[in-house]
């Protein structure tokens, strides 16, 4: 009762078969040719459309991902009222333009209060975090103005001819620099 062994699907096989379906085919209707089409493909199709579902999807949740994160990050920041809430907020997110932003904040109100060497820290901390040169250049030039209030003058004439010779700075910092370069003794 030995069965004999079936013949093996081999490429050539597949392809001969494949040409006879379409020559067999070939006066059928749309329909049928499609249907043909499937047949022959529906693997590679339902793996495309797979694909690029996981692709659309991945995509949409690194978008939701990124905008929740700034979203979370807008509001610990709203939450962090006081200066040791502030000053952990900004710690935490250092790397940020919001953390920056904390960061300039506790410096200016040191500066207010005349602790120019904590000042100076805070500002450089924000300088640090700054990406944009718009919120740089402020940090910057408190930087500069608190190493020269903190009597640390050779600090800050480096910081203020710094400012002066960066082309991305405004004009007015950079102006600004040079009157203080200007007016130190």
């Amino acid at each position: 009762m030995a069965s004999s062994p079936k013949e093996q699907s081999t490429p050539d096989k597949k392809q001969e078969t494949y040409s006879k379906l379409d020559e067999a085919y070939a006066e059928s209707n749309l329909e049928d040719q499609v249907l043909v089409y499937w047949n022959r493909h529906k693997n590679q199709i339902v793996l495309a459309v797979a694909a690029a579902l996981l692709i659309i999807v991945g995509f949409q949740l690194t978008k939701w991902w990124k905008s929740k994160t700034i979203a979370d990050r807008a509001e610990a920041y709203a939450v962090a009222t006081d200066d040791s809430q502030k000053q952990a907020f900004a710690d935490k997110h250092s790397g940020t333009d919001l953390g920056g932003v904390a960061f300039l904040e506790l410096a200016d109100k040191a500066y207010e209060e005349a602790d120019y060497t904590k000042a100076a820290g805070f500002y450089q901390k924000a300088l640090d975090a700054f990406k944009m040169v718009e919120f740089k250049q402020r940090a910057h030039l408190g930087l500069a103005m608190s190493n020269l209030q903190a009597v640390n003058e050779s600090a800050a004439i480096n910081e203020l001819e710094t400012i002066a010779s960066n082309k991305s700075y405004p004009e007015a910092s950079r102006g600004e620099a040079l009157y203080q370069l200007s007016i130190i003794d």
